[in-house]
């Protein structure tokens, strides 16, 4: 995941984000960040722009923003944009349940722990 800072490119930041979507460039912009409860401090502490999500399509977004003419060399279809934000959310949403879970068997642990110390002290 690339960004394109605002002086790359002119115009508004979601027109020219749509613009690349519309040719087959996987994007979100710094203001899709504001939209998401609880992360808006995000997008007020990183520079404005526009996120290309794959690597190897960064170069031809600079390209299309250059030349409105130019060929993208993987364009992916709007399916395959939804699949991948779908996976990447699926990817995310499991991450931080696995990580709610090792927090809590951390707690029960620590506290078992703690609570034979407490009794073993006591005797």
């Amino acid at each position: 995941m690339k960004l394109i800072e605002n002086c790359n490119f002119s115009g508004n930041l979601s027109e020219v984000a749509h613009f690349l979507t519309e040719s087959g460039i996987l994007v979100s912009t710094t203001d899709d960040y504001a939209t998401i409860p609880g992360k808006s401090y995000v997008a007020r502490n990183i520079k404005i722009g526009i996120w290309v999500h794959l690597d190897n399509q960064y170069e031809d977004a600079l390209a299309l923003l250059e030349n409105r003419q130019h060929v993208v060399k993987n364009p992916l279809t709007h399916t395959e944009m939804q699949s991948l934000k779908s996976e990447a959310k699926t990817y995310l949403s499991n991450a931080v349940e696995k990580a709610i879970k090792v927090l809590l068997i951390c707690i029960v642990v620590l506290s078992l722990v703690f609570s034979i110390y407490y009794w073993l002290i006591k005797m």
